[in-house]
């Protein structure tokens, strides 16, 4: 089976690099059509006459442009950037908390970022087909133990199938809201086996005692920075059931509208596909007008909704924010969302919600009962506002 899995992998459609600048400017349109045209999203590099997002990083000596073409298109794309020790700035440390790498200075470390897929690409074979050029590059061609990229807290258990992981790192945050900091340790090929990435047959061909091959990393050094219990994001199912567990215990479950009338099995089901995620005081976690598929329970804390500087409304534990974009086609979000102290959410994507509607038809019935009563409150709190709505000196929008 596993020299099955391995062909396969060795079959994917192929992966080219970008090294003319017609390929680069091909790489740089499709970006401009799936994150402007599709996701509608205002990317701080757009340049609308040309119709291409081209970053600084792009021209980095170091940096590696690999694209896939399907019917001579685009069909996806990645950017993974080298970093040397001695290149390595303070914007990359802060961004990715490389001082907990107690020798990361002796690293050479990589960046995947720019991910991207067209529409009609998506659930195929790209990604897998970007991800093992991008593994063969990084850690075949290049030797490199460390790499890092960033995604959006809906997106961590796609990218952990690959083989990242969060670690005890900051949340990042951006202009699209909360990012959660990932890593991948190319030569750890039991976390490989473990998640089921379709990389682990490959960690032996580069990492290993055998002739031409690099001794694996020693992960003892990084146990506490590692450490999934550590992280401000949780993924593991009992670990996420145990949190839900937890609050409910503190609570009436009535008090957590999406859950209401849900059995224990079906709560369960909740911990086995959703994540919790730890936000600190002030942190936005999402903003409006931003194109997103993912809904947030409230297990702790106090959050305030707004839209530009006005407050709209005041949230707390059991209350559900995101339903309207994870409903919408388009996942556009109708309203900015900021934590007011420390607070510790459930976050479910949409996939979730689509696929139990084919496996367990009777619970994803509840969950959409649920939102549709949850947003059928709203509507009428909207009508009759049991408060006025107060400007962002009131809500104490910012630190």
């Amino acid at each position: 089976m596993k020299n099955l899995f391995k062909r396969w992998l060795t079959g994917l459609e192929k992966v080219y690099q970008a090294k003319t600048e017609e390929e680069k400017e091909a790489v740089y349109r499709l970006r401009y059509r799936v994150f402007v045209d599709e996701l509608n999203k205002e990317v701080i590099n757009a340049d609308h006459r040309t119709r291409q997002i081209r970053d600084p990083e792009d021209a980095f000596p170091n940096t590696t442009l690999l694209y896939t073409v399907s019917n001579g298109s685009l069909t996806g794309a990645l950017r993974v950037t080298l970093w040397q020790p001695e290149a390595i700035t303070r914007d990359l440390s802060n961004t990715y908390s490389l001082h907990l790498f107690p020798d990361i200075q002796n690293h050479t470390i990589s960046e995947v970022s720019r991910l991207v897929a067209s529409a009609q690409s998506r659930g195929q074979l790209v990604l897998p087909a970007l991800a093992r050029a991008c593994y063969d590059f990084v850690a075949g061609e290049n030797g490199c133990h460390f790499g890092f990229s960033f995604c959006a807290p809906g997106l961590v258990r796609p990218y952990r199938r690959l083989g990242y992981r969060p670690y005890n790192a900051s949340m990042i945050s951006t202009a699209d809201g909360l990012r959660v900091p990932l890593i991948m340790i190319t030569s750890d090929r039991a976390y490989f086996q473990e998640v089921n990435s379709p990389l682990s047959p490959f960690v032996s061909t580069y990492f290993g005692s055998g002739r031409n091959r690099i001794p694996p990393l020693d992960l003892s050094a990084y146990r506490k920075v590692l450490g999934e219990s550590e992280t401000h994001i949780k993924v593991k199912p009992e670990q996420v059931w145990q949190q839900i567990q937890s609050e409910l215990s503190n609570g009436n479950q009535q008090a957590f509208s999406l859950m209401e009338n849900l059995t224990e099995r079906e709560v369960r089901k909740l911990a086995e596909q959703g994540m919790i995620l730890q936000v600190q005081p002030y942190q936005t976690v999402t903003r409006e007008d931003l194109h997103e598929r993912e809904m947030f329970v409230i297990l702790d804390g106090v959050f305030v909704v707004f839209s530009g500087d006005r407050r709209l409304a005041m949230l707390h534990k059991g209350d559900v924010f995101g339903e309207v974009a994870l409903l919408l086609d388009n996942g556009r979000r109708m309203a900015s969302i900021r934590a007011l102290n420390r607070g510790k959410l459930l976050v479910l994507r949409r996939k979730f919600i689509e696929d139990m509607m084919d496996r367990e038809p009777k619970i994803a019935a509840k969950l959409l009962f649920n939102i549709s009563r949850i947003m059928a409150q709203r509507f009428v709190s909207m009508i009759k506002p049991d408060e006025p709505q107060v400007n962002a000196a009131d809500a104490n929008l910012s630190p």
